[in-house]
């Protein structure tokens, strides 16, 4: 594939979805990505069930193509002496390792950063997590749920106050931690480029649950400002969600309210409250008059449609968002004028919409989708590749150490 990384190899030893999301990127923008799966291959490859969605057949399979496409695919036993060796072989000419394994099973492949970095000393290390390498937690299993989206304080604080916690969004933490990734390993390559000497990236989902709730973290510590809240009692009632006359819910954000006061009020038909001492000033407004405001904000927004506000608000340039739902978002012009998503015909003749990775290269422009393929799909043509020889490869094969499936 052309891009910036054409001619880069990546092997990926990772599972689910924050590791491979973020080899996902990097096929996206050119390297060759071989994924190495051992002899019962990726869990992820059953979780369409999970999500109800199909993929009972190899070939037909878009929750593993969130993460699989643009690679091949290799099964090899990393538990035997034979596979270890095939994955050194790889490790050759390849410019990055990326695994999601955890630290006691790497040591015990021979997949850890000291022995492959002893090995391969311009080799670029990039290792997904759950929780950080120091400190109590640094063995426990994390997954999207657990050190995202619960301890790193997502979870605790993205709801309305006085509520039940939500569920996370399916992949949310696990696709933000590829994009971390990604980002890590193409600066991690340029310094090999550079200096020889191949770096180490870590990324921990708790650590990018931390990192995108920094600002409410931040704040809480001078206690002004503290998640969870309830919509009705936000500090700035321009950010807030409020229903239209269809009951469906509008988002806004007016970043300076007290300078967008008059323009504001004024489009939501309201213009007698220009410079309304009660309501133009937020300090005041929040100690004295806050509930009374959003009422009056409520009330106004209950009068149109969504329809008739996209086109008041639009016209007026006031930052707004409809709360859209999946259903919605998969219909919405923007996402296809843009081509943020893309339909795929499979091999099988069904179709699915299938989601780019937000990053677009003007040299890649759409990035091609190559749909995945079965575990060990690739392996004998990758071992050929690497010179291995028509009878080794039977050997492997009748022993296990490798699987080749059509």
């Amino acid at each position: 594939m052309k891009g910036p990384l054409s001619g880069y190899k990546i092997i990926e030893f990772a599972t689910y979805v924050a590791a491979p999301s973020g080899v996902r990127i990097l096929a996206d923008w050119g390297a060759e990505v071989i994924k190495i799966e051992g002899p019962s291959g990726d869990d992820y490859r059953t979780n369409w069930n999970v999500y109800c969605m199909p993929g009972e057949s190899d070939l037909y399979n878009p929750c593993f193509d969130l993460v699989g496409v643009n690679k091949r695919f290799m099964v090899v036993d990393l538990r035997t002496d034979e596979g270890r060796e095939i994955l050194y072989k790889l490790l050759e000419d390849a410019q990055a390792f990326v695994t999601s394994a955890r630290d006691k099973a790497l040591k015990k492949l021979g997949c850890d950063w000291e022995t492959l970095h002893a090995k391969f000393p311009r080799l670029v290390y990039g290792h997904v997590r759950g929780y950080g390498e120091n400190g109590a937690l640094r063995d426990m299993p994390g997954y999207d749920y657990t050190a995202y989206h619960a301890r790193s304080g997502v979870g605790g604080s993205l709801y309305e106050k006085g509520g039940s916690p939500m569920i996370g969004g399916p992949g949310f933490g696990d696709l933000q931690t590829g994009l971390a990734l990604a980002g890590g390993i193409a600066a991690a390559l340029v310094g090999a480029e550079r200096t020889g000497v191949g770096d180490r990236v870590v990324v921990s989902l708790n650590a990018v649950g931390v990192y995108v709730m920094s600002l409410a973290h931040t704040a809480a510590q001078y206690g002004g400002y503290i998640l969870p809240t309830s919509r009705r009692s936000t500090s700035n009632p321009f950010n807030s969600t409020y229903k239209t006359k269809d009951n469906k819910w509008i988002q806004f954000c007016v970043a300076a309210p007290e300078l967008g006061y008059n323009h504001f009020m004024e489009t939501i038909g309201r213009g007698d409250l220009k410079d309304d001492p009660r309501y133009c000033k937020m300090a005041y407004m929040r100690e004295h008059h806050h509930e009374e405001f959003i009422d009056i904000i409520e009330e106004a927004l209950a009068q149109k449609t969504m329809a008739e506000w996209e086109k008041i608000l639009t016209e007026a340039d006031i930052a707004f968002g409809p709360l859209y739902e999946s259903a919605d978002v998969l219909k919405d012009s923007e996402i296809w004028d843009n081509e943020y998503a893309q339909r795929v015909t499979y091999p099988t003749g069904d179709e699915a919409i299938l989601i780019h990775p937000p990053a677009r290269l003007d040299s890649i422009g759409t990035a091609p989708l190559v749909t995945s393929r079965g575990i060990g799909a690739d392996t004998e043509a990758i071992l050929r590749e690497h010179g291995y020889a028509e009878d080794q490869i039977r050997v492997w094969e009748e022993s296990g150490v490798v699987v080749q499936h059509a």
